[in-house]
């Protein structure tokens, strides 16, 4: 299988499947001809601050919150809600705990 050229005409992970033996990986570089990888994760402590030098950083908040640094500003999206951070900032991440039934 040519991995350039078969996912480039598009594809499906199935639920509970993942690219390359890992259910957490969705899209790759190489499944996405180098534009974009996409991961499914839960985050635990999370990363400490770091800097993807040519890639954006985007997070899409499955349920909770997520306390999100990038760059000076810091934003804490909640449940279905997104943040981008460009590449060259310093990014990091973590849960945030929540008030019961506030969501």
């Amino acid at each position: 299988m040519d991995v350039m050229t078969d996912f480039l005409t598009g594809y499906v992970v199935a639920a509970g499947a993942g690219l390359a033996g890992d259910p957490g990986l969705k899209a790759s570089r190489q499944s996405a001809g180098g534009a974009l990888s996409v991961f499914e994760t839960s985050i635990g402590a999370g990363p400490p601050l770091h800097v993807h030098d040519r890639d954006d950083e985007c997070f899409y908040v499955l349920d909770g919150a997520l306390s999100v640094r990038c760059g000076g500003r810091r934003s804490t999206p909640r449940r279905a809600a997104s943040c981008s951070c460009p590449a060259a900032a310093r990014t990091g991440s973590g849960p945030r705990a929540l008030p019961p039934g506030c969501c």
